[in-house]
C-alpha cells in the first residue's frame, strides 16, 4: 500500500498505539505526505524546505524541522 493510500498512515497509527487525531505526520512531499496523512485523519504537515508556492494548499507548512520545537 503506497502513499497516499490512507491505509498506510492508519497502519502506522495502529503500530504506534495512538489515534489519527493525536498523531502528527511530517513529510517533504505535499501531495503524498501532508495531504495523504490529512486524508487519513492525522495532522499532516508539509516540510517545504524550498519555499515552493502552492496556492491550492491550505494545510500546515513548515520550512524546517526545528519549527516543530517552537
Amino acid at each position: 500500500m503506497p502513499k497516499p493510500d490512507p491505509a498506510i498512515y492508519l497502519e502506522g497509527v495502529r503500530r504506534l498505539g495512538t489515534t489519527p487525531a493525536e498523531t502528527l505526520f511530517v513529510g517533504d512531499n505535499r501531495l503524498l505526505d501532508a495531504d495523504g496523512a490529512t486524508a487519513a485523519g492525522l495532522l499532516g504537515i508539509w516540510l517545504n524546505r524550498t519555499g515552493e508556492l502552492a496556492s491550492d494548499f491550505s494545510g500546515r507548512e513548515i520550512d524546517s524541522l526545528t519549527r516543530l520545537l517552537a
